[in-house]
């Protein structure tokens, strides 16, 4: 097996190992009756997928995999220094796909309703809780971590990985995976495009 293939392959196999342990996470806290607060068991386990599963497990399998340091895969999963501008131009852009994503998410919820689906409730919702420590936790939940885990594993790991197929066929496969990933059909649409 050649290296490009190589790498295609063990991007693959680390993707679907986590996977299947992020399934198992899932079905195991609404399956198991655990002696914790719900809140405080979604929590942890959103915890846990996302820093444990999405972020180092694929930083260390593809390390490993490919013989090198864990500083050169932090490299090559695209975590580099970013200057003013970039980050500038990163809040305008973000700014666009906030309304991009809202027109985008009406469309695609108004063509599923009209199968029969209905919205699925929030993950994270308040519950009138309009505290400090609330809005803390979901800043972290909603926005900081998945910013970080959930990119690591699908514009890191997967774009990386398929990056020899070519950056059309790369950002394609790791969009449409990234949409699947959230098991939510409301949400399949929007985070595949955006």
């Amino acid at each position: 097996m050649n290296k490009k293939s190589s790498t295609i392959y063990n991007a693959l196999i680390i993707y679907f190992i986590a996977l299947i342990v992020f399934v198992g996470v899932r079905i195991a806290v609404l399956s198991i009756d655990f002696p914790f607060d719900d809140t405080i068991l979604d929590y942890g386990s959103s915890f846990f997928v996302q820093v444990f599963i999405m972020f180092l497990l694929p930083i260390v399998l593809f390390s490993v995999l490919e013989k090198q340091k864990v500083s050169t895969t932090f490299s090559s999963f695209y975590y580099n220094k970013i200057n003013f501008k970039i980050t500038l131009l990163c809040v305008l852009i973000g700014v666009f796909c906030y309304f991009f994503n809202v027109a985008i998410a009406n469309f695609f919820g108004s063509v599923i309703r009209l199968f029969g689906f209905e919205d699925a409730p929030a993950l994270y919702s308040s519950n009138g809780d309009f505290s400090t420590l609330s809005f803390v936790l979901q800043v972290v939940f909603v926005a900081i971590l998945p910013a970080i885990c959930e990119e690591t594993m699908h514009r890191g790991l997967l774009l990386k990985g398929m990056s020899s197929l070519g950056i059309k066929h790369a950002v394609i496969i790791s969009s449409v995976l990234f949409g699947l990933m959230h098991m939510n059909v409301n949400q399949l649409f929007y985070t595949a495009i955006l």
